[in-house]
């Protein structure tokens, strides 16, 4: 909504707004990523890991992009056992660590031995939670081995740099646009990061 206005009052000046869903001429675009590939990367390695058969994913808002990824994490998961369980919370906040790494914990006492979470600096709460209960965890949006190298054992990684470049070639080269541009595995901004050692 802020790009939108500020880009009215400033028709000249190209805004690309991230992680947005707006669109407006003549110079107002998103850059976004395919958030549904994101999460069904995510179900799949989280089942795949899993043992019990129960996995969890939190998030700390409710806009469109979140919600593509939690719907994709559970065909993600029913890709790989249409039995396991899936188990999501959004806590409404992507600062809040405590009540994060406590939303992880009731996962962990309903069963699930993988979380995640995507809620910017709040997921680092499901990090702790798995790591205290000697859990896996999956790392989100960069790799995020080295928070926990005990717990996460891989990463879901959304590599901004392939938009900014995006954004910059399309400027120079004058073909800049007031669209929603989605970028996902194909462009090689939406990868697993390294395995760690848990290639097997």
């Amino acid at each position: 909504d802020v790009c939108a206005t500020v880009g009215a009052e400033f028709p000249d000046v190209k805004f690309a707004c991230f992680n947005g869903n707006t669109a407006v001429e003549p110079n107002v675009a998103s850059y976004r990523y395919t958030t549904t590939e994101t999460g069904f990367l995510a179900g799949v390695v989280a089942a795949t890991f899993s043992e019990s058969g129960v996995v969890g994913y939190i998030v700390g808002a409710s806009n469109a992009n979140i919600q593509d990824s939690l719907n994709a994490f559970d065909d993600g998961v029913a890709f790989v056992d249409p039995s396991y369980t899936a188990l999501q919370v959004n806590i409404d906040s992507m600062t809040d660590v405590a009540l994060a790494k406590e939303s992880a914990e009731a996962m962990i006492d309903q069963g699930a031995d993988v979380v995640l979470g995507n809620a910017n600096t709040a997921g680092l709460g499901v990090i702790q939670a798995a790591d205290e209960a000697g859990i896996k965890c999956l790392g989100m949006v960069s790799d995020q081995y080295e928070v926990a190298p005990n717990a996460v054992v891989t990463s879901i990684v959304q590599d901004n740099a392939t938009m900014v470049l995006a954004i910059v070639k399309a400027v120079v080269e004058g073909t800049f646009e007031p669209t929603v541009n989605l970028f996902g595995v194909k462009d090689g901004a939406i990868y697993i990061s390294d395995w760690h050692g848990n290639d097997a």
